[in-house]
Formats: C-alpha cells, sequence, structure tokens
C-alpha cells in the first residue's frame, strides 16, 4: 500500500488507503466540469484527486462522501498542474472510469493541518500562490501543569 508522498508517475503501486478530506465538484455556468478531491493517508499526508470525465463522476459520486475511508486503486498519478492546487504535494491523482473505489470502515486522524513558521506569513516569496491562511496563532506559553495558553491575531489583550 503505497501512501500520498511516495506516488509518482509511472510508479506501479497503484492502491491507496485514504480519507477524503474534502470534495467539490466545479461548476463553471452552471455545467459540472469536474469533481476536486483532498485525500488523506494516515500519516496525514494529503494528495489532490480530479475527477472530469462525467461518466466517471456519475459512476464513483456515491463514494464522495467527506471522513469516508476508502482504498482507491487503478488511478493515474500526473503532475499537480495549473494556478489551482490546493495541496503541497507535486502530483495528483487523476481518476477515470477504470479506477476503483472500495469503502472501508474505518477510522483516520480527524484533524489534518499545514503549519508553516510564523514568520513566514505576509512573506509572499516563502508562501506558495495558491496557499492561503485561514488561522493564524501562536504558542504563548506552557506551564507546568500542562496547560496550553493560545493567543490569536485577533486577541486584543
Amino acid at each position: 500500500m503505497a501512501f500520498c508522498l511516495n506516488l509518482r508517475p509511472r510508479r506501479e503501486a497503484r492502491n491507496l488507503h485514504v480519507k477524503i478530506h474534502r470534495y467539490w465538484d466545479v461548476n463553471p455556468r452552471g455545467r459540472l466540469m469536474s469533481v476536486n478531491i483532498v485525500f488523506v493517508d494516515k500519516k496525514g499526508d494529503k494528495i489532490h484527486g480530479v475527477i472530469t470525465d462525467p461518466d466517471a463522476i456519475r459512476k464513483h459520486r456515491k463514494y464522495l462522501k467527506e471522513g469516508e475511508v476508502v482504498h482507491i486503486s487503478k488511478f493515474i498519478v500526473g503532475p499537480s498542474i495549473g494556478q489551482f492546487r490546493p495541496t503541497k504535494n507535486a502530483y495528483r491523482i487523476n481518476i477515470n472510469f477504470g479506477t476503483r473505489f472500495e469503502s472501508v470502515g474505518e477510522n483516520f486522524p480527524s484533524a489534518q493541518f499545514d503549519f508553516v513558521n510564523f514568520e513566514e506569513i505576509g512573506e509572499d516569496e516563502k508562501l506558495e500562490d495558491n496557499l492561503k491562511v485561514s488561522f493564524i496563532s501562536y504558542l504563548y506559553l506552557i506551564s507546568d501543569v500542562g496547560m496550553l495558553v493560545v493567543s490569536s491575531m485577533n486577541d486584543n489583550s
């Protein structure tokens, strides 16, 4: 079984055991163009998945539930191209009609985050263009009893 960061184009391992972290339809002018998926493996690594074939979308839609753990096989790994890249992974999964999904009753970690150094936020040349900062916080103090005190940028105290 491969992990998201081990996938490369033209490699033999074409089986993934992943959780569907997020998925959304792309509907310009009311016409379904593609389905985009962010998969996360047990290590917490992510990879972008895309379905563009209308027949494949109809076939696989029943498996696309956020939080669902699935086994995927017979997909194509290609470079993550274009300006929109929802993961840092250099590759993406292209899902076609022949791709196989199987639901697996298993729990994966529920929260997934991509952390950057606090100093890098706001420095355009250090953050990738497609990445957006959705929450800014920094660790202020950890006391002897293990209590975590967090201060956010919106904290006026």
